[in-house]
């Protein structure tokens, strides 16, 4: 009797074991859970005190905006993540060592993180505005922007940080500012604004003379044409740039806050949310040459080969290397390049090694001084 008693004390023991580990792992597990919990809560208070700054929620904040302006009520919007705060260090100073002794100051920071802004609100004072408040399309969820690895092209991450730009170019043409949204990985060798404000002026002035030449005399005629517009779009007041024959670049873009620029941007804002164009560049380009966008673009599209805004494979592996016309950096920078873009290159640290091979990473230097994680928070 009590061998077999023995024997059944025996047999309970692995089972105790077992309850004891699975009682020790619901306790790791929960207490892990507390900890994000409470990891969660900080930046959620974090991020509050941060976008407290706004006056009265409103996003962009004016007062901010506003001391930046140039005479055409023009701002570049710089959207900045602590990953990439080294390339727009190195966009801004070029910016501020334009030549002719011009010092750039149009410009305003859109942080995606809560170290982008506290160390850019350092180095840039006076520039830098609040975390966003946004509503996160793909998931219909209130929170902030936060995003702060230097994520790579085509990633992800890389998808979910470019997510957001529609939402805050519309929030800027809401109020009413021209806009010229730039990418990080750029370098200025003139005023680019200034640039794009003249050639869409100049691009206004030729529409209005091909409207006025659109209108005969005889009345029915124009009652016919009349018609056939009421059907169109108006023509949107924009600049766009070209990666390829048919394929807009989202990397920079020139705007009027117009009511079909806003609903241009409202629309791909929307286009976002559905999965296939998750992908902000693949949803502009879908509204571009599926539905009839680029049949009403009467402003400025650059093509790829354009000397003021060459893209990355025609600027550093032919023209660096004196192929095509003009032959070389030195004669691109003395006269027609305004920005140069350092795209089709995959990655961080490649970017800045092709910056650095052509002379074109000019830091500041502010940011060596100032220790700072970027870590993701993804």
């Amino acid at each position: 009797m009590k061998t077999q008693v023995s024997q059944i004390s025996s047999a309970c023991l692995p089972r105790r074991s077992t309850i004891r580990i699975i009682r020790l792992m619901l306790l790791v597990i929960g207490v892990t859970y507390m900890i994000r919990l409470i990891q969660y809560d900080l930046r959620l208070i974090q991020y509050n005190d941060l976008s407290s700054n706004t006056a009265g929620g409103a996003w962009p904040p004016i007062e901010i905006v506003n001391q930046w302006v140039d005479a055409n009520n023009g701002i570049v919007i710089l959207i900045v993540n602590c990953g990439y705060m080294d390339m727009a260090d190195n966009l801004i100073s070029s910016m501020e060592r334009l030549p002719n002794d011009e010092t750039f100051h149009n410009f305003v920071i859109v942080p995606l993180d809560t170290t982008s802004f506290q160390i850019l609100s350092k180095v840039y004072p006076g520039h830098v505005l609040p975390l966003m408040p946004t509503t996160t399309t793909s998931s219909n969820s209130s929170s902030s922007v936060e995003l702060s690895a230097a994520v790579d092209y085509g990633s992800r991450q890389f998808h979910r940080l470019t997510a957001s730009r529609a939402t805050i170019l519309k929030s800027f043409l809401q109020l009413g500012y021209a806009i010229f949204y730039c990418d990080l990985d750029t370098v200025w060798n003139q005023n680019a604004l200034s640039h794009m404000h003249q050639r869409l002026a100049v691009e206004k002035e030729k529409e209005e003379a091909r409207s006025s030449l659109d209108f005969p005399s005889d009345t029915n005629t124009t009652r016919e044409v009349e018609i056939s517009r009421s059907h169109q779009r108006d023509p949107l007041e924009a600049v766009f740039v070209r990666d390829s024959g048919s394929t807009y670049c989202t990397c920079q873009i020139y705007m009027h806050p117009t009511r079909n620029n806003l609903e241009l941007i409202t629309q791909w804002e929307r286009k976002l949310s559905y999965k296939k164009h998750e992908q902000d560049q693949r949803a502009f380009n879908y509204m571009m040459n599926n539905e009839g966008w680029n049949q009403n673009v009467s402003s400025v599209t650059l093509g790829i080969r354009s000397p003021e805004f060459p893209i990355g494979r025609i600027y550093f592996n032919q023209w660096a290397k004196g192929k095509g016309n003009p032959p070389t950096i030195a004669t691109l920078l003395n006269t027609k390049v305004v920005v140069v873009h350092n795209n089709f290159i995959v990655g961080h640290e490649r970017k800045v090694w092709r910056f650095k091979e052509h002379g074109l990473w000019n830091p500041s230097g502010k940011l060596e001084n100032l220790p700072y994680n970027c870590s993701s928070t993804m």
